[in-house]
């Protein structure tokens, strides 16, 4: 039947010529039957009753043309997302019931799936006679997910002849490739045809996806939202989030244990070295006392046996003056019987004896001549120039000379003492020396700093392994500091010291190098066992320092060029040496950790801290950075100077103290021979000079006077004085001898005594031990003035001492105890998998300072490092990323209206004016504070202090945490979708004077027919744009062809007949998808053919009918009828 609609003229662009389907939903083709639709470029109108299957042709449609991931299946059904998938079309659902157990059932036509489904779709402009078909064959693959393939033709194709031989899936690219079909298993592929094709812009596909779903228009906002705006997929850039923040999380939970543990043991390795400290110092007095009882002994016995020396020499000296005293009291007496007689006799007898009583006197005083002379010669030499005349001279001397020994014994220790420090000094210097020149001749045979030890093992291990010495260099040959930093060079050689007197391996030597170094003693240039440090250099990307600070160590610091291994050391020390270098102690205290001062100060963390002002770290020729040794040789050279002059010093220094020791000595010596004089009569001439001049005189007298017995009895008197004085001094040394007698009898027994208590001891296992701490309590007691009289009580007191200290130390001994085993169990408590190594007992006290040692040195750097590269280098950036694609979507928004301003110019909404959206941001405190936390997340990013990075983790994790809870889905929903942070506003302009006329905010101020005249304005215009086809004239080539479902439905017929007015007015080929009912008929002036869609209630299948105008009027007429009988039924049954 020839329709009205063949007599008009032919629209340009590409629009429907047929849409056919096979095994599609409820339209089943088991019988081999094509379904076919063809409007032949005209507007349609496609209608039947709920549930017939008019979606499931509009899904057809958009399976054809739109991608899966934005496709809106049966939309203006209401239907969900999910309920209605390619899978349930290929198996042809047609019902959901429930089973006896109330589980969810679905029923298929095609339960098995193991067949093929194809829609296909020609498209023909007829200006230019140009045709082509878009095909998509679907089928299940084994694990019952869909597949697909893609199909393109460049001119019209018929699917059931295209279908014909075609039964497996595998076979389906090669079917239509030899029919003459473009294959593909790309969507984006598959769309590139079309658009080439067409001319489309990138959005056209989304812009009629969106167009499909058009059905009720209520809120300009959300119409614009919904509709004009394509929703970008955030979810898989949510979940790329969410990885790398977890593992973001990860390595903060590892540095978080890692500080724990750090925060734990400190405590246990401060009280157990104040423990160690306490309990060696307690350790070593509880062995001094056990050792005092030998070593008294010991010192007893030194007291006792030159004691026992000095009484018996003494007993020895009295009994030899007791016998003088003795005989010259014999020989007193006797000269008074002889001067009585004498008396008698009248003195004659007298003057016969003076002579030989003279001779006799002069012998006496030549034998005492030589021992006075020596005596006194020995006296001057010990500083006494008095000459000793008399018994109370000598014993002044006597005890002078005593106490003159000690102070003699005492200087010459001394002066000994001194000898033996210069000596020693002496040879450290010559032993600096001659290591000085062995490496000055080691300089001047290589350019780098290295000491001849490590240069030694290095060469040693090339010429084994034939490598070059210049391919394993250790890290100080290629880091040198900065001329202009020279300042700092102490601090950053302390800090650098051991990483750079590390062996660098490249990974390609590494095997060979590790497995030489396994099996061979590794020795210096003096023979001597030495430590190695050797690291495995792999390559490595050179970084670009800019984001270290430039008070950074790694700026004041050069890297040999062009070396290959340079890259990796300079990596490695912005890694692990990043030290901020501070002028002042104040900008010191404020970095939490990694700081340093030119003063060799160095902080780590907060807690540890080291200072080193050791001439090994300050003095300039120990330093061993850089690859030019010309400056070290300089200070070597230097050097050596200074200690030759220093050596010539200490010489003269040693030449006084010998001198010295040797005049001492001779004091020493003087003072014994004069001490050897122990009786005054062996030097005393004065007595008998004394003698001779009174025997002379007496002698003249006599000869001169006649009263001989006058001057007899006078003599006689003087005899008796001299007789009772020698009595009485014989008596003396009686009484003496007899209390010396008695003092010899204690102190032998007290050192048999003492010497039977040493041999005892001696056989006791623990004397060997105690024996070595014998000097040191020697010393404490102050032995040189221990003396018989004083030793008792001063080893009394000592004791006494000791035990004292001892009881000081042990009570907070017992509470560092208490608290060391406490923070040990705190530890415990936190790191239970610690258990199986650790105990909370004194014992494994260094093996938690081993765990210390190994969390400060390979721990937590190791776990800082890898936070701070992953909230750097993967979560930040992923932040970072994130909001940059929100702000990429906020611009993308502004210019999509942009867009959409630039196509409604061109569409007049009165005679006068055309429509202009105006975008504002949302005044929404949910998103406002989503913005918020995101700029905080990205705040500070490049301060890389550990609680600026604490704190960015934080932020970080506190926005990851919304974003990941699954009971704000609809907070994430709402505030990730770029589209939501806009309100619009559409103004109504004059054409003429670009006036505002009116203006419309979407949620007041309009009725319904006013939104819908708007919002099919806007929809009319996008499309308009998106497919690039122009209002005022035909533009060939062109796609032309938009479905719309149910979008009249709610709409008054004057805006419904607007719109389809501005839809012809682009030439836009419409399918009309409404219910069988009069609604439907405000579209009649505009359709030229009507498909009706009905079901079988018995088989559940659909099949099209095509019909006229006057049909359609009938089934329309019909349908009301049927539905005014119906309510009048269910009235009646009321």
């Amino acid at each position: 039947m020839q329709h009205l609609f063949d007599m008009r003229p032919e629209y340009p662009g590409y629009r429907l010529q047929k849409l056919e389907v096979f095994n599609w939903g409820t339209f089943d083709s088991s019988d081999g039957n094509v379904f076919c639709f063809e409007p032949q470029g005209r507007t349609s109108l496609l209608v039947g009753h709920n549930g017939s299957g008019k979606s499931t042709l509009v899904d057809a449609i958009l399976t054809l043309l739109v991608d899966g991931k934005t496709r809106n299946y049966n939309v203006a059904a209401g239907a969900k997302k999910t309920e209605r998938t390619p899978r349930s079309y290929i198996k042809g659902a047609y019902d959901r019931t429930t089973d006896e157990t109330q589980v969810s059932v679905i029923r298929y036509l095609r339960p098995k799936g193991n067949h093929l489904t194809a829609i296909s779709a020609v498209f023909k402009d007829e200006k230019l006679d140009r045709s082509f078909t878009l095909t998509q064959i679907l089928y299940l693959k084994a694990d019952g997910g869909d597949d697909r393939v893609y199909a393109f033709a460049p001119s019209a194709r018929e699917l059931k002849a295209d279908l014909q031989g075609l039964v497996k899936s595998d076979e389906v690219r090669d079917h239509l490739k030899q029919s003459g079909y473009q294959t593909t298993r790309s969507y984006a592929e598959y769309l590139g045809w079309l658009t080439r094709q067409t001319g489309m812009r990138s959005k056209a596909i989304s812009m009629f996806n969106q167009t499909v779903a058009v059905k009720d228009i209520q809120s300009l906002n959300l119409f614009i939202r919904a509709h004009m705006l394509e929703a970008a997929n955030w979810q898989d850039k949510i979940q790329g989030l969410l990885k790398h923040f977890n593992d973001l999380s990860n390595a903060h939970s590892e540095l978080v244990r890692a500080q724990r543990a750090q925060e734990l043991l400190m405590p246990v390795a401060s009280i157990g070295h104040k423990y160690q400290a306490k309990a060696e110092k307690l350790n070593h007095l509880q062995l001094q006392y056990a050792a005092s009882e030998s070593c008294f002994s010991v010192l007893k016995l030194q007291v006792f046996e030159p004691e026992l020396a000095r009484l018996e020499d003494k007993a020895t000296s009295l009994e030899t003056i007791l016998s003088r005293v003795t005989q010259e009291l014999e020989q007193s007496r006797d000269t008074v019987r002889k001067l009585k007689n004498e008396i008698e006799q009248a003195g004659g007898d007298r003057l016969r004896r003076i002579p030989d009583l003279i001779l006799n006197e002069k012998e006496a005083l030549s034998n005492k001549s030589s021992n006075f002379h020596n005596f006194q010669s020995n006296l001057k030499q010990c500083g006494l120039k008095e000459t000793v005349w008399n018994q109370e001279q000598y014993q002044q001397a006597q005890t002078v000379l005593q106490e003159l020994l000690p102070a003699n014994f005492q200087q010459r220790k001394d002066i000994k003492q001194k000898q033996e420090t210069v000596i020693g000094e002496k040879t450290a210097v010559e032993t600096l020396l001659r290591e000085e020149r062995i490496e000055l001749e080691a300089l001047q045979q290589q350019r780098s700093n290295l000491p001849l030890q490590f240069t030694t093992v290095r060469s040693q291990l090339c010429n084994e392994l034939s490598l070059k010495e210049s391919e394993l260099p250790y890290a100080a040959e290629l880091i040198a500091v900065d001329p202009d930093q020279r300042t700092w060079t102490a601090a950053i050689e302390m800090v650098l010291r051991s990483f750079s007197l590390s062996l660098l391996i490249p990974e390609r030597y590494y095997p060979r190098v590790r497995a030489y170094i396994e099996k061979r003693k590794l020795t210096g240039a003096d023979g001597k066992g030495l430590r190695l440090d050797y690291l495995c250099v792999g390559s490595v990307a050179e970084s670009s320092g800019d984001r270290i600070p430039a008070s950074s160590l790694y700026h004041k610091l050069q890297f040999k060029p062009k070396h290959p291994l340079a890259p990796w050391v300079r990596e490695e020390i912005q890694q692990r040496f990043n030290f901020q270098c501070c002028d002042h102690v104040d900008e010191f205290d404020q970095i939490p950790r990694n700081a340093l001062t030119v003063n060799c100060h160095v902080k780590f963390n907060r807690k540890r801290h080291q200072k080193d002002d050791r001439d090994r770290t300050t003095d300039p020729r120990f330093f061993v950075l850089g690859w030019n040794n010309a400056e070290k040789k300089q200070r070597i050279q230097q050097h050596i100077q200074r200690l030759n002059t220093e050596l010539e010093t200490l010489q003269t220094q040693l030449n006084t103290l010998d001198q010295q020791s040797e005049e001492l000595q001779s004091v020493k010596q003087a003072a014994e021979q004069a001490l050897n004089i122990t009786d005054f009569d062996q030097i005393d001439i004065a007595r008998h000079q004394s003698a001779i001049e009174s025997l002379q005189a007496e002698q003249k007298k006599l000869e001169e006077s006649n009263d001989m017995v006058r001057v007899l009895k006078k003599q006689l008197v003087k005899a008796e004085e001299q007789e009772a004085s020698l009595g009485k001094d014989r008596d003396e040394k009686i009484g003496q001898q007899a209390k010396l007698n008695s003092d010899l009898s204690n102190t032998r027994r007290l050192l048999d005594s003492t010497q039977a208590e040493i041999k005892q001891q001696r056989e006791r296992d623990d004397y060997p031990q105690h024996e070595k701490l014998f000097p040191e309590i020697a010393e404490s007691i102050n032995v040189e003035t221990l003396a018989i009289d004083n030793m008792e009580e001063r080893m009394r007191e000592w004791n006494k001492k000791i035990r004292a200290k001892i009881d000081r130390i042990r009570e907070p001994l017992d509470e560092l105890k208490e608290k060391l085993i406490e923070a040990m169990s705190r530890y415990l408590r936190d790191f239970k998998e610690e258990t199986d190594d650790l105990n909370a007992k004194l014992e494994s006290l260094e093996s938690f300072i081993g765990v210390l040692e190994r969390v400060n040195e390979e721990d937590l750097p190791r776990y800082e490092r890898q936070f701070k590269d992953k909230l750097n280098d993967q979560a930040s950036q992923e932040i970072a990323l994130f909001n940059t694609e929100l702000r990429t979507e906020q611009k993308q928004i502004e210019e999509k209206i942009d867009q959409l301003n630039g196509a409604l110019r061109k569409v007049h909404y009165s005679p006068a004016t055309y429509m202009r959206l105006k975008p504002s941001q949302v005044n929404d405190r949910e998103i406002e504070d989503f913005k918020r936390s995101l700029r905080k997340c990205l705040d500070e990013s490049l301060e890389q202090s550990p609680e600026a990075n604490e704190a960015r983790f934080q932020r970080i994790q506190l926005l990851v945490q919304r974003l990941s809870d699954k009971e704000k889905s609809a907070w994430r929903k709402k505030v990730i979708d770029v589209r939501n942070w806009y309100n619009f506003v559409a103004e109504e302009i004059v054409i003429e004077s670009g006036e505002t006329r009116s203006s419309y905010d979407g949620s007041s101020g309009q009725s319904g027919g006013e939104k819908a005249k708007l919002a099919f304005t806007i929809l009319v215009a996008a499309l308009a744009y998106q497919y690039d086809i122009d209002p005022d004239g035909f533009t060939p080539g062109r796609f032309q062809f938009v479905v719309v479902d149910e979008m009249f439905s709610k709409v008054d017929d004057q805006n419904a007949e607007f719109a389809l007015n501005l839809f012809d007015q682009f030439g836009l080929q419409l399918l009309i998808v409404a219910p069988l009912d009069a609604k439907a008929r405000v579209t009649e002036p505009f359709v030229d053919r009507y498909l009706y869609v009905v079901k079988d209630t018995e088989t559940n299948r659909s099949k099209l009918l095509s019909m006229t105008a006057k049909e359609y009027e009938d089934e329309v007429k019909k349908n009301i009828k049927l539905s005014r009988t119906r309510s009048r039924n269910s009235q009646n049954t009321k």
